[in-house]
């Protein structure tokens, strides 16, 4: 459950910058662009249901809660897929107005929820064998450098269209980047943050 989980995750950030972005945009996409967010979301989808299917079958802190929200969210998701699928395809006049914001309002609940419950798994099953708790540690440590590289990726890549950071850009940068140095020094506190 925790493995697909975080391949929802790496594919759900992917796929979100990809999106928002086309969206954000004016014209319509390349052939190629299509290609490559369908392959996101190809990946995304079915290893988010096998993390729910395992999930019925699995005690972890915080299920009652987590759970029937990862349901809701990725209905929720599911839509707003088909929805922009259709909408890249047309100029942006032609598009919802709330589309892109609805989309990374989803993206943005689903990836907290999904590391939460991978957070619950990891602690599930913690301290009950040392080479698990390593090779969990070391995933840990993974998931944070992925989600700071992301954000660092995403921040760049928004800033190329204005030509220039958002205006607390530098900060949240360097904020980043520390977090990740401290998850490197002190890996078993990574999530007290």
């Amino acid at each position: 459950a925790s493995s697909y989980a975080f391949k929802a995750m790496h594919n759900l950030r992917a796929e979100r910058v990809g999106t928002v972005r086309t969206l954000n945009g004016n014209d319509v996409p390349a052939q190629d662009f299509f290609a490559y967010l369908r392959a996101l979301r190809e990946a995304e989808m079915p290893a988010m249901r096998q993390t729910t299917e395992l999930l019925e079958q699995i005690e972890f802190s915080d299920k009652a809660r987590l759970l029937p929200e990862l349901k809701r969210l990725m209905g929720e998701l599911t839509k707003l897929q088909a929805e922009s699928w259709e909408a890249m395809q047309k100029p942006k006049s032609e598009r919802r107005a709330t589309l892109v914001k609805d989309y990374a309002t989803v993206n943005d609940a689903l990836l907290p929820t999904l590391d939460s419950i991978a957070v619950g798994l990891a602690v599930a099953v913690s301290h009950q064998d040392a080479e698990l708790d390593q090779l969990l540690m070391i995933k840990q440590i993974a998931g944070h450098i992925r989600t700071v590289l992301s954000a660092a990726t995403s921040l760049r890549s928004s800033s190329l269209a204005p030509g220039k950071l958002p205006s607390d850009g530098h900060t949240t940068y360097a904020k980043d980047f520390c977090v990740f140095e401290c998850a490197l020094r002190e890996p078993d506190n990574t999530y007290a943050s």
